[in-house]
């Protein structure tokens, strides 16, 4: 199987474990096998280790941007800054309050997307949860990733949604 984090060293915390028959990885993903006799093992270092662990909030800085700032053109310059990596992380977006026109279910109901009043697409990928929140407003206050979706010969800004306000 696999494991992630990203607050978690995965290396460092399963280091001691015994439980493995294979493990593998680096700090934020591991590869495991685990015999299906040594599952209960597993399950009782991970209680035991993770009572020890604080787990410490991250504050992430955010770039704050009006929708009518986001412009084809202007989210091409930033975009132009990559590329984007360690020591020069892609900022997310924060986008306060867009005013919703629609909701659009996506893949069956598996994702859906916000259109704005100014035609902008926000996209929530295994977010339903959020749906419920949602769908009563008028305004909301999103954080993301923007990016242009090119489709049909038609270039268009859309944000990837990873939080809302």
């Amino acid at each position: 199987g696999s494991i992630r984090s990203n607050q978690l060293d995965l290396m460092e915390f399963f280091k001691d474990a015994t439980c493995f028959e294979k493990l593998g990885g680096h700090a934020s993903a591991a590869g495991v096998t685990i015999r299906k006799d040594h599952y209960n093992d597993f399950i009782d270092y991970i209680k035991k280790n993770m009572k020890q662990e604080e787990i410490i909030e991250e504050t992430q800085d955010v770039l704050v941007v009006s929708e009518e700032e986001c412009h084809l053109s202007e989210v091409n310059r930033y975009l132009n800054l990559a590329p984007f990596g360690k020591g020069f992380e892609k900022l997310p977006l924060y986008i306060e309050n867009v005013s919703i026109d629609q909701i659009v279910p996506l893949a069956k109901g598996k994702h859906f997307k916000l259109i704005s009043d100014n035609n902008i697409e926000y996209l929530f990928f295994n977010q339903n949860e959020l749906l419920n929140e949602i769908e009563n407003r008028k305004t909301i206050s999103l954080i993301g990733e923007l990016q242009i979706n090119h489709f049909n010969g038609l270039s268009k800004v859309n944000m990837i949604v990873k939080d809302i306000e």
